[in-house]
């Protein structure tokens, strides 16, 4: 199916349907906050969840990502939600996050006219490498230094930013990562393949959306572990 984004792997569905660039339903959240895309590029945007999406996958190929990597967005998020409750540490399968962030930032970005990743063979404008097709279903994984990486700064010993923002890093045409801003827990998912990214403000990027903790920072790439700090409590994320 022509507008499907998925359709190199073939075996489309004959209906096309409705994807939230962010999932929906899986944050309290009514919206979140954007920069960087061609109608956001001078100052942020915020952009209501349930109304944010557009017919850009079929119904075999939306079900079949919201059914396996959904969960681990849903964890993370509703963990950082509620730091008050009982639980102290949680779980994240690292394979499953980085293929939702990969999720969200293809679906962000499939119609910005630019190229996603860099350096990607068979890659074209409006169109997903058929190298991070496989890595979103699951037929590869990230090649070492590629997919996520966390920014180790001081905002995250305390989760007090109830904000979801997120950023493309753009050059030339070709976007390669995405700065994510979760709770006040900073990642960078690389799209950028053999090598390791620097600072962010190296790198280049640099708006309203970034917490100057966030810029300066060097990334870590899959770490094992995050602590954050609730009124003296610490609490892990583990990830595996």
């Amino acid at each position: 199916m022509k507008n499907c984004w998925a359709n190199g792997l073939g075996n489309c569905s004959d209906q096309i349907s409705l994807e939230h660039y962010i999932s929906q339903g899986i944050f309290d959240d009514k919206s979140i906050i954007v920069q960087g895309f061609s109608w956001c590029l001078d100052k942020p945007a915020q952009i209501g969840i349930a109304s944010f999406g557009a017919n850009i996958l079929c119904t075999k190929h939306n079900n079949e990502l919201g059914e396996c990597i959904d969960l681990e967005g849903v964890k993370l998020i509703k963990f950082l939600q509620n730091p008050s409750n009982k639980e102290n540490s949680l779980i994240i399968k690292n394979d499953l996050f980085e293929r939702w962030l990969l999720k969200t930032a293809i679906n962000l970005s499939i119609k910005e006219n630019c190229f996603i990743g860099v350096g990607m063979n068979n890659s074209e404008k409006n169109k997903v490498p058929d190298y991070l097709l496989h890595v979103a279903f699951n037929k590869n994984i990230f090649s070492y230094e590629m997919g996520l990486y966390i920014l180790p700064a001081v905002v995250q010993s305390s989760v007090q930013n109830s904000v979801i923002a997120i950023v493309p890093f753009l050059k030339n045409d070709e976007i390669g990562g995405f700065y994510f801003n979760l709770y006040g827990l900073g990642f960078f998912l690389s799209l950028f393949p053999g090598h390791t990214p620097p600072s962010l403000y190296e790198i280049g990027i640099e708006n309203d959306l970034l917490p100057s903790e966030h810029l300066n920072v060097t990334p870590i790439y899959r770490p094992d572990e995050i602590q954050i700090e609730h009124n003296f409590v610490i609490k892990n994320i583990v990830f595996r």
